[in-house]
This record gives C-alpha cells, sequence and structure tokens, in this order.
C-alpha cells in the first residue's frame, strides 16, 4: 500500500470505476480524508449504500478492488450495517463521492 495522499477528486474518479461495476448506490467519504486532515498514513474511510450488492462475497470483492485500484488503505462499511448513533456521528461529516 502506498504512503500517498489523495484529493477528494482523485478519490471520487477512482472510486467511480469500481462503483459502477458492483452497482453501489451511493458512496460516502468520512473520517480524515473527509475533514481534510489526511496524513499519507490515513486510511481512506468509505460509507456506501449497497445498491446491487447482495451478499459478504461480492461486498468483500468490492472492497478487494477498491484497496487494488487507490493503492491503499480502505476502510468499506454499509449504511445498513451501522448503529445508529455511529452513523448520525459520521454523517455530520460526509461528503458525498459516487452517486
Amino acid at each position: 500500500m502506498s504512503n500517498f495522499l489523495y484529493s477528494v477528486d482523485d478519490i471520487k474518479s477512482r472510486v467511480a470505476g469500481v462503483a459502477d461495476k458492483y452497482g453501489i448506490g451511493r458512496a460516502f467519504l468520512f473520517g480524515s480524508y473527509a475533514r481534510g486532515e489526511a496524513t499519507p498514513q490515513s486510511d481512506i474511510d468509505i460509507c456506501i449504500e449497497k445498491g446491487q450488492l447482495r451478499t459478504l462475497l461480492e461486498l468483500s470483492g468490492f472492497y478487494q478492488d477498491l484497496e487494488k485500484t487507490l493503492q491503499h488503505k480502505v476502510d468499506v462499511v454499509t449504511m445498513d450495517g451501522l448503529d445508529n448513533n455511529f452513523k448520525a456521528e459520521i454523517k455530520k461529516e460526509f461528503v458525498l463521492i459516487y452517486e
């Protein structure tokens, strides 16, 4: 994995192809990249609406393709898999990166 610092636009353009492939609904950036506080060592936190994803295997494939495309550590969470309190907290910093 790289120690490269991406811009939000870089992330948007790289995520789009992978999200299209898997039929993702919307995708949001959150965490240090969304707050503008990322360092080269920061992971890229992404929350998705699953869209056409139906299985854990498909979600795993999406995650692996994202890491391969970005060459960076990625954390992916699904909107419906989040605790309501955590969801409310991270929604405050959501940056839409795919729809």
